[in-house]
């Protein structure tokens, strides 16, 4: 008996395997024609009438069925008859992961023989739909996770609510209050701001954040090259101004290195893609090449940034425009985040009317409303002449599924751009100004402090009952 035999014969008579597989296999799986026909009848009698079908029914179906030569009907009642009406239910367990094996080997097979029919111009389907047909088929898998029972998991949900570490916090006190004690994972969080103000140096800030709390860190950037990219990783953690590393003598370097490898307990790896070249395509894939090259798997991703990737699933122009085309990047993001089970933190730039305005809102987004609609937190941040001379960003709350928006809406933060490092001001720069129309942080008398160097000794650990945030715990 054959593997696709086997297959059909425990979707007629083995009610756990048929429930665990049905809803992942589809007809072109089938090579055999007249297997093809059986696997239609029981899909069909199995969606209509919630019940395995009985093999007289399948029977009465397959000779009612004028459509199909008379060979192909004769052979498909003879595999009927074939089919033990009593599987061995102890071969369940390895019969399924068979059968995830072939509908994998199946899917790419096919979308393989699919591409070279596009190739050779026999498809309407433009070439670059290729990578989405490979792509779909490379994530061809048994989904076993039947969701959240609200009642039956009650005791999962409690434990988790209760957990030392539910979510990864950063080492700003203001954002993990804002986000209940820092981002989830499975979410896509963003950063809005106009030119130069400082989106990179806000992702560079979180990279070094994460990595001195002892997460695994995925840097990836469209605009910057990697070398960039790690000179403000490095003006951060070696505590050095940015355009006063390169006067670091060799010995100075290796001292500043090896103190960043005692007190960093994570990792930061770099990856450069060329702008508006690289999709969730390219992401995964390098994902895939770190976890069996390097066993790495980031808990984190920074995206440097969402509005110069690319989509994977549209190809911009004709009906689709900029709004939909970034808002289906960030939907795809936001995807890769779930299936990683990772955060990813992006950044977005803000039109002319939001760069000039102090108090911006989801209609100053350059480039996608669509984007904001997606994300789970969208941050925008503003500076102006006054914020720039107290070394502050302003920061408002735009989009927040992690609590009320509206109870910390507008905050500042301190920046150190020399050092591309964020910090927490004191309690007097938080003072909205009395009678202010857009609640604007009154500025005017700042405490604003330069945030510490983490050193081993007061570096949280991650699940550490010990842990600063755990005050933010939900």
């Amino acid at each position: 008996m054959t593997l696709e035999e086997m297959i059909l014969e425990n979707l007629i008579a083995n009610d756990e395997f048929s429930r665990k597989v049905l809803p992942f296999l589809k007809k072109a799986y089938f090579e055999d024609e007249s297997n093809r026909l059986l696997f239609v009848k029981v899909q069909s009698f199995i969606t209509k009438y919630n019940l395995l079908p009985p093999a007289s029914s399948l029977e009465i179906e397959i000779k009612n069925d004028s459509n199909i030569s008379q060979g192909v009907l004769d052979t498909a009642i003879e595999h009927l008859k074939s089919f033990s009406d009593k599987p061995d239910p102890n071969k369940t367990p390895w019969l399924i992961d068979q059968a995830e094996k072939w509908c994998q080997e199946r899917a790419i097979y096919i979308a393989i023989s699919e591409s070279i029919q596009i190739m050779d111009g026999k498809s309407k389907t433009p070439k670059t739909g290729i990578p989405q047909l490979l792509s779909d088929a490379l994530a061809v898998a048994f989904d076993s996770d039947l969701g959240h029972d609200y009642t039956e998991d009650a005791d999962d949900r409690y434990e988790y609510i209760h957990s030392d570490v539910p979510r990864i916090p950063l080492d700003l006190d203001s954002l993990n209050r804002i986000m209940r004690g820092g981002a989830s994972r499975k979410t896509l969080n963003m950063i809005g701001a106009g030119v130069n103000v400082g989106k990179s140096l806000h992702l560079c800030h979180f990279a070094t954040a994460y990595a001195l709390l002892g997460y695994k860190v995925l840097y990836i950037s469209l605009e910057m090259a990697e070398e960039e990219i790690s000179a403000r990783l490095d003006a951060n953690l070696m505590d050095v101004e940015i355009d006063k590393i390169d006067r670091l003598t060799k010995v100075e370097w290796d001292a500043k290195i090896s103190k960043i490898k005692k007190k960093a307990s994570g990792n930061i790896i770099i990856k450069e893609y060329p702008t508006k070249q690289a999709s969730v395509i390219q992401f995964k894939a390098f994902l895939n090449e770190l976890r069996i090259k390097k066993n790495f798997k980031p808990d984190v991703i920074l995206i440097d940034y969402l509005g110069i990737c690319s989509a994977a699933s549209l190809k911009l122009g004709g009906s689709i425009n900029t709004n939909t085309y970034q808002g289906q990047i960030a939907a795809e993001l936001r995807a890769m985040a779930k299936q990683y089970e990772l955060i990813v933190w992006s950044a977005q730039q803000l039109n002319r009317t939001g760069f000039a305005s102090s108090d911006p809102d989801m209609d100053d987004v350059a480039d996608s409303f669509d984007v904001a609609g997606v994300a789970d937190f969208y941050l925008m941040v503003t500076q102006s002449e006054e914020l720039a001379k107290l070394n502050q960003y302003q920061v408002k709350q735009v989009k927040s599924r992690y609590g009320d928006k509206n109870k910390q809406r507008r905050f500042v933060i301190g920046v150190d751009k020399d050092r591309m490092r964020l910090y927490d001001v004191s309690t007097g720069a938080q003072t909205l100004s009395k009678g202010s129309t857009n609640n604007a942080p009154q500025t005017q008398v700042s405490n604003a402090h330069k945030s510490p160097v983490f050193s081993p000794s007061n570096k949280p650990r991650q699940g550490s009952k010990n842990d600063k945030f755990s005050k933010f715990k939900v």
